[in-house]
């Protein structure tokens, strides 16, 4: 093994009272791939924003090459051949796909004056990353898994030394993700040091050489991935044992919550389905499938060209979201920073937004009802907040997702659409969302849950609804399916089994 390329000596970070980094020490190679885990506000992301210069540490030393160094500024890092793609994209909505790309690149940003040389410079690194779209796209037309490969593609045209990436795949297919592992195996071959940030722990042991456990602000552990296990690592990223392969054990009402015939809309054509009280029907499909448009359209955010539509019994054809609430609909999306949360107001008000109408006396709202039914749902969820007139920026990403399921479980829907609900969230966290499926389940909520986790999707739900390119290719029973059949129907090339009656 070279020596450090990059090292870190008893790094510090306080965020006013609290301590998000305890003299961490840490160092990757030239040619290594570091993975880097545990739970939401472990301080993994905190580290890694030292390291690339967007913060700056109270105290401790890095190293570069074996030289002590000062990263003021990302910058900087950039100077010295460090990249970093965020959990949280630094991208810019109103910019084009090649835009983005460009900011920051001393090179490109030159070209800004010639779209055409832009989008040509462009397009060699987003076909690295598996995107064929235009690069004079706007990014804000994109997915939220699109916007994630951009910011990997930008970072691959600063042709970095070290790589930061911070849960790189975690709106991701598992085809995409499955794309970006084998880059990161050839990013390695050819002499870059990764540090890799994710809570997936399948993909720490397909491509780490070393893995870091971070809890509470301090390091735990460092071993040769070969040296330990999923069990292991969790068990010191968390502190107690967690069962990762339970199925959900409920089993679906006999009355129907949904019915959907022939719902179409600009992304979607002729979905029909149903949905029992208590049942998880999975949705399954790679990017730009529909998954997300489905949620859209069911929440009334996308307005329908044809179908109709059954829920709990009552006609359903929801033109906004008040209608979609007002009639039992719930829909948790997958962005929860920009479609979800109001990231500078309280987790009081963020998860209390949904039912304000139950709350009001007149033009007042009765607060210590507020604040007594925020409490008691967020202790379901186990979320850990310091209080509840803090403001939801300054959560983990877990605590920010359970304050989001919290405020639509507080309208208790009869139907919730879940899109990619433990997207970015830790170990602790997922377990603990699935505990919370489960009790919905049983408690005879209707469920479709979209994500591009198969082995979730597997998991969580009695029947798996595939879609591709707007429609739906089959219907699974997902005790008996496997990510193959999955996989195929996704991709559209085979045809679709007979349907199973719910």
């Amino acid at each position: 093994m070279p020596p450090a390329a990059i090292t870190c000596r008893d790094i510090t970070k306080r965020f006013d009272r609290t301590l998000a980094l305890d003299r961490v020490g840490f160092s990757v190679h030239a040619g290594e791939v570091h993975a880097l885990c545990g739970e939401n506000g472990a301080g993994k992301s905190t580290l890694a924003r030292v390291i690339a210069g967007v913060l700056r540490p109270d105290s401790g030393q890095l190293l570069l090459d074996g030289a002590p160094v000062e990263i003021a500024h990302p910058a900087r890092a950039r100077a010295l051949g460090i990249g970093i793609v965020f959990q949280e994209l630094d991208l810019f909505n109103g910019l084009s796909i090649a835009e983005n790309m460009a900011l920051g690149h001393p090179e490109a940003e030159r070209l800004f004056v010639n779209r055409r040389k832009l989008a040509d410079w462009s397009r060699p690194f987003l076909r690295r990353v598996g995107l064929q779209t235009d690069p004079g796209a706007p990014l804000g037309a994109q997915t939220i898994a699109t916007a994630q490969l951009v910011a990997i593609a930008r970072a691959l045209a600063l042709r970095a030394r070290f790589l930061l990436l911070d849960e790189p795949t975690s709106a991701l297919t598992e085809e995409a993700a499955d794309r970006l592992l084998n880059l990161v195996a050839e990013l390695r071959q050819a002499g870059a040091g990764i540090v890799y940030v994710t809570h997936k722990m399948r993909e720490i042991f397909r491509v780490a050489d070393r893995v870091t456990v971070l809890r509470d602000g301090a390091h735990v552990s460092t071993k040769a991935a070969r040296d330990t296990s999923i069990d292991e690592t969790i068990a010191l990223m968390v502190g107690r044992a967690i069962d990762t392969t339970a199925r959900i054990d409920t089993a679906p009402r006999a009355d129907i919550a949904l019915t959907v015939k022939n719902l179409s809309t600009r992304r979607l054509k002729n979905i029909n389905a149903t949905v029992r009280r208590g049942e998880v029907v999975g949705v399954a499909g790679l990017v730009g499938s529909g998954r997300s448009a489905l949620g859209q359209a069911l929440f009334g955010m996308e307005p329908w060209t044809a179908g109709r539509a059954t829920l709990a019994g009552q006609p359903y054809r929801p033109r906004s979201p008040d209608e979609a609430i007002l009639a039992g609909c719930a829909y948790l999306p997958e962005d929860r920073r920009g479609q979800g949360l109001f990231l500078q107001t309280s987790v009081r008000h963020n998860a209390s937004a949904a039912i304000l109408c139950r709350l009001r006396r007149g033009p007042f709202v009765r607060r210590w009802q507020e604040t007594k039914l925020v409490r008691d749902e967020l202790a379901k969820t186990r979320a850990k907040i310091p209080a509840l007139s803090a403001p939801v920026s300054a959560l983990s990403g877990g605590n920010q997702q359970k304050v989001l399921l919290a405020k639509w479980l507080l309208t208790r829907p009869a139907l919730l659409y879940l899109d990619d609900p433990t997207r970015g969230v830790d170990i602790g966290a997922k377990a603990d969302v699935y505990k919370i499926i489960a009790a919905l389940s049983a408690g005879g909520t209707a469920i479709l849950l979209a994500s591009s986790e198969m082995p979730e999707l597997l998991r969580l739900s009695h029947r798996i609804m595939v879609l591709h390119e707007g429609r739906v290719t089959g219907v699974l029973a997902a005790a008996t399916a496997t990510q193959e059949q999955i996989m195929s129907l996704a991709t559209g090339m085979t045809q679709p089994p007979p349907p199973i009656k719910p």
